[in-house]
């Protein structure tokens, strides 16, 4: 652990598809007060959280900075790696600029297709039935774009910019969104561009 830096080491199956257990350096100082830690097993502790690696990074903020670290598994069921207090940090630093203009680009989409009426947004829904629809507040960043990407809802909101262009940079926003939303991916030249000038159009629209 001290060779290659590592504050936690987890206890897995021969298939690492089920986590035994967790050893720590604070497991090992306790099990080393009651004269064990010999052998892995006598260190560990057990209770720490697996998320899929399809989880959104900001739902599990709170249990990293719970339990100091979790882990996460692959969609074969492989638990692959960890993510750890210093990781969410990391990832922060790098991702707040473009997280929080995102955050930006979706406040205004929700404005701008505010303007059309209920049943117009509910067409868009990738589930058609929901019940209680609000509003874009109610849709999916890939909805907003769906919708956008309609020639109808373009004319309707009377946007004075080529669509196909603002579509196509909206949907590299999405890609973006989703990879930081997903375990802090970091953000590319050509996609932190995209979300600058998508941010761009639809500022000028909300001065209108």
């Amino acid at each position: 652990m001290i060779m290659h830096e590592f504050s936690q080491l987890p206890i897995l199956t021969g298939k690492r598809d089920h986590l035994k257990g967790t050893v720590t350096w604070a497991s090992i100082a306790a099990a080393r007060r009651e004269g064990k830690a010999k052998l892995a097993k006598e260190a560990k502790v057990e209770g720490y959280f697996v998320a899929e690696s399809s989880a959104d990074l900001i739902d599990l903020v709170p249990r990293i900075i719970e339990d100091e670290f979790i882990y996460y598994r692959d969609p074969d069921g492989v638990i692959v790696g960890i993510l750890t207090a210093s990781d969410l940090a990391g990832a922060f630093q790098l991702n707040a600029g473009p997280y929080i203009r995102i955050g930006e680009i979706e406040a205004r989409i929700r404005q701008l297709l505010d303007r059309l009426p209920l049943p117009t947004l509910r067409e868009y829904l990738r589930d058609g039935d929901v019940e209680e629809f609000n509003g874009a507040t109610d849709m999916t960043f890939g909805e907003y774009v769906k919708a956008l990407g309609d020639k109808r809802v373009w004319a309707r909101l009377e946007l004075p910019f080529d669509q196909d262009v603002c579509v196509k940079t909206l949907e590299k926003v999405r890609v973006v969104r989703n990879a930081i939303m997903h375990f802090g991916e970091p953000v590319a030249e050509d996609s932190a561009q995209a979300i600058g000038h998508t941010l761009n159009w639809l500022r000028h629209v909300g001065e209108d």
